[in-house]
């Protein structure tokens, strides 16, 4: 949409976005700009519009570098916890109807970009609550992992992003500590590489931080075979599990690299 440039504006009659102008008291228009100069500055304007500085609101605005009406802008935050004096359409606005200087004190508040939009998460889901998902494809032999970590940042990373796109659960744990969560796999075919795939994207999960309290699991399976027969064939995996075996703590997939590991070793050593 376009408006015309009234009297006041220093280019008269010139056609400019809506958007970039302001309707004057008197129902003509001005350049959002000629504000300061125009209006503040204009005793002749003052004279013949007494109502106009009474009913529109201006204030001077750092963000945008010159006088605005209060009405059409909106305060936005910033990473600090300041507002700041702006136009809408120059802020973030999230889904709950916030607004935020930029994409940086949008996130650092807990908001994400997903789907398009601006939105709060939860940053993990309830123990449980998210249904397993199989990327097996029907295989003979599957594989899957669990692993839990305690660090303040990656316990930040919103879980349905990760669940969406990859399928891999994000929980809340009971063992662990506030900042503490686990992160279950999708069943994989063990020879196929997607295990791999996922494990590279979830790098920064994968290996984040731990402690005492953390763990992590490597389940195995193969059709026709039950626990006890199928821990026969693969008791000499243990072996190479026991250097990332320390006080306590099952080391063995706590990273990406140690998890890759174990897969090569349970494909190129044949023990299924």
């Amino acid at each position: 949409m376009y408006v015309k440039l009234g009297i006041w504006s220093a280019t008269p009659n010139v056609r400019i976005r809506a958007a970039y102008a302001v309707e004057l008291a008197d129902g003509s228009y001005i350049a959002r700009a000629e504000i300061y100069k125009r209006i503040l500055r204009s005793e002749k304007f003052a004279i013949r519009n007494p109502e106009f500085l009474k009913k529109n609101k201006i204030a001077y605005s750092t963000f945008e570098k010159g006088y605005v009406f209060k009405e059409q802008c909106i305060r936005a935050h910033d990473r600090q916890g300041n507002r700041h004096l702006m136009f809408p359409e120059h802020a973030i606005r999230t889904t709950d109807g916030n607004y935020f200087l930029d994409n940086e004190a949008a996130e650092y508040n807990g908001y994400v970009r997903y789907n398009n939009s601006w939105t709060r998460m939860e940053p993990n889901a309830g123990y449980h609550s998210l249904a397993r998902k199989n990327k097996s494809r029907n295989a003979d032999v599957t594989v899957g992992v669990e692993i839990e970590k305690e660090d303040r940042q990656a316990y930040k990373i919103p879980y349905a992003p990760i669940y969406d796109k990859l399928g891999w659960c994000k929980e809340y744990d009971v063992s662990l500590g506030s900042c503490g969560f686990e992160l279950v796999s999708p069943i994989f075919n063990l020879y196929s590489d997607t295990i791999e795939k996922d494990i590279e994207e979830l790098k920064d999960l994968i290996d984040a931080g731990y402690s005492r309290s953390c763990g992590g699991h490597i389940n195995i399976a193969k059709k026709g075979m039950n626990a006890i027969e199928l821990l026969k064939e693969i008791k000499a995996i243990f072996l190479y599990c026991m250097p990332y075996i320390q006080v306590g703590v099952l080391m063995a997939i706590l990273t990406h690299a140690h998890s890759l590991v174990i897969l090569t070793q349970l494909r190129d050593q044949q023990f299924l």
